[in-house]
């Protein structure tokens, strides 16, 4: 996709050597040059996966679907509903403005949201007096866990977090800045982010909401400033109610998860309790090596909490990291969605080793960096045998080697997109339909597929009244079932896309497949873009 010089690759190299040498005969790193470093690290992890081409992702499709309907204009919980807030799609939508509603803008859409969270970790560890070069190490950590391994497409959980922690790194500004004028203004920003947190994902938002309280209530009992608390706290209910009375008439109370029926409480005392004692031993690794740290560094809890910064940096990290007991066990999928602890537990636990010690030393911050590498190693190691096309694993089943025969499409909403061979096959078929080749204006497509940016390649436009995404009993409820069952005995659709999914069978709602086998002519049935090739998509059209 890009051609590099090697002669600019040599002459790169040349001057990092150049540079390395300068650091080491000087022996201390001057602040400015940290602060480079620092940004050289976040932009370049950040922007690292807009160069490959990559394999499309499991549940993707949802992504590009809510984003697409805000891009043409439609109206949450009017013209689509769903059991979380729109915030998750806005960023999205607007890259899908800047570059095209096609799959590679959300990489583009996620880079951005990566190079604000780093942005935001320096700001906060800045902010809490972190030495730079720790601080450099922290936002490698912070690459190495959270931004670089998983966040190459966007997901609600993830971005719901990311606008938390853009809270929070507000308040933290409101705290920190005994004189800035107009600083009541970091509360208001704050209250936003963490309205608009809520509405990506209910359990970030609520908590990461929750734990700006405690944060505001410790400053607030440690500097007589009660009244930030009451602003906070406004500011917060203010942004919700622009969020939501607007699309209140909408059905927003039947479609926004709450724990109302037909909804579920995601979060059970036995799931919480059987996480943290059966499991997350990194949590409680950090949490050991934390509260000794502090044992020893302080003679009471009363000189730690009277101590501001330290204060509010020892219940921001266990804070942190206690959030992600609960994240991992509300939000199960993907099951790496709760790392962004380690990059603050770390800085933490680095910032109390080296309180009294010199990290502006070259020598330090390349073993350091070395080490923590060296630590995450495993990460690019798995990515460099992925971009080498290097097989870790041999398959044997058939339906198993045919989905690893993935290629790129000349399709532009799947452009620089791998899909499996037999998914493209089956993408021109449905293109050669005669349904499909009328061009009809207002092709009515029922898509129960993982391939929804084929509303922008065969140029309809996704149904409204309808859920946004078809998983049974989360995305849509035994009334949507019912809904769309009479209109396939109606044949109110011209196609139906339908993907069978053997290990998933609650996704899809089978019922409404059976009532298309009845009703509706199976006309293809192909490979679904998924790893394990386990799972089929069926094209249906009315009977002749």
């Amino acid at each position: 996709m890009f051609t590099f010089s090697s002669g600019k690759i040599i002459n790169r190299h040349s001057s990092a050597l150049n540079m390395n040498s300068r650091l080491l005969s000087t022996g201390i790193v001057s602040r400015w040059q940290i602060y480079l470093l620092q940004l050289i690290v976040i932009i370049g992890f950040s922007l690292l996966p807009v160069f490959f081409n990559l394999p499309y992702r499991v549940n993707i499709f949802l992504s590009w679907e809510g984003a697409y309907r805000l891009y043409l204009g439609q109206i949450p919980f009017r013209d689509f509903g769903m059991p979380l807030g729109y915030g998750y799609f806005v960023v999205p939508a607007l890259f899908f403005k800047l570059f095209g509603p096609y799959l590679f803008s959300l990489v583009y859409a996620q880079a951005f949201l990566n190079i604000l969270t780093l942005l935001s970790l320096r700001s906060i560890l800045h902010t809490l007096g972190v030495k730079p070069a720790n601080v450099l190490l922290a936002i490698l950590v912070m690459c190495l866990t959270f931004t670089f391994p998983i966040n190459f497409w966007p997901w609600y959980n993830n971005s719901a977090f990311i606008y938390g922690m853009f809270g929070l790194n507000m308040l933290l500004l409101y705290q920190f800045s005994e004189k800035a004028k107009w600083k009541w203004l970091y509360l208001i920003a704050a209250g936003f982010f963490m309205a608009f947190s809520l509405f990506t994902k209910q359990d970030f938002g609520g908590l990461s909401f929750a734990f700006g309280l405690l944060l505001m209530g410790y400053y607030a009992w440690l500097s007589k400033d009660f009244k930030s608390i009451g602003i906070y706290f406004l500011g917060y209910l203010a942004f919700l109610a622009l969020l939501i009375v607007p699309v209140l008439p909408y059905d927003f109370l039947y479609w926004f998860n709450y724990g109302q029926p037909p909804h579920d409480s995601r979060l059970h005392p036995f799931d919480l309790a059987n996480s943290i004692v059966g499991g997350s031993m990194e949590e409680k690794w950090y949490l050991l090596l934390i509260g000794l740290l502090a044992f020893f560094r302080f003679k009471s809890f009363k000189e730690l909490f009277l101590d501001k910064r330290e204060g509010t940096f020892f219940i921001l990290t266990v804070g942190l990291v206690g959030m992600a007991f609960i994240t991992k066990v509300t939000s199960r999928l993907p099951a790496d969605t709760s790392t962004y602890f380690h990059a603050f537990a770390f800085a933490y636990i680095l910032d109390s080793l080296s309180r009294k010690q010199n990290t502006a030393s070259a020598a330090y911050i390349m073993l350091a960096g070395f080490l923590t590498l060296f630590w995450w190693s495993g990460v690019f190691w798995k990515y460099a045998g992925k971009f080498l096309n290097v097989s870790q694993e041999k398959e044997s089943s058939v339906s198993a080697q045919q989905s690893f025969e993935w290629a790129l499409s000349d399709y532009k909403a799947f452009e620089n997109v791998y899909m499996p061979k037999a998914t493209i096959a089956g993408i021109e078929r449905i293109k050669e339909l005669d349904v499909v080749q009328r061009k009809e204006e207002n092709l009515k497509v029922l898509n129960m597929s993982e391939l929804t940016p084929l509303a922008h390649e065969l140029g309809y436009e996704p149904l409204v009244n309808q859920p946004l995404w078809y998983h049974l009993n989360i995305g849509m409820f035994d009334q949507q079932v019912d809904e769309f069952k009479q209109k396939i005995e109606q044949e109110y659709y011209d196609l139906v896309l339908f993907e069978d999914i053997p290990s998933l069978t609650e996704f899809y709602p089978y019922e409404v497949r059976e009532q298309l086998m009845e009703d509706y002519e199976l006309r293809d049935r192909f490979l679904a873009p998924r790893a394990l090739g386990d799972s089929y998509i069926e094209v249906y059209t009315r009977k002749k």
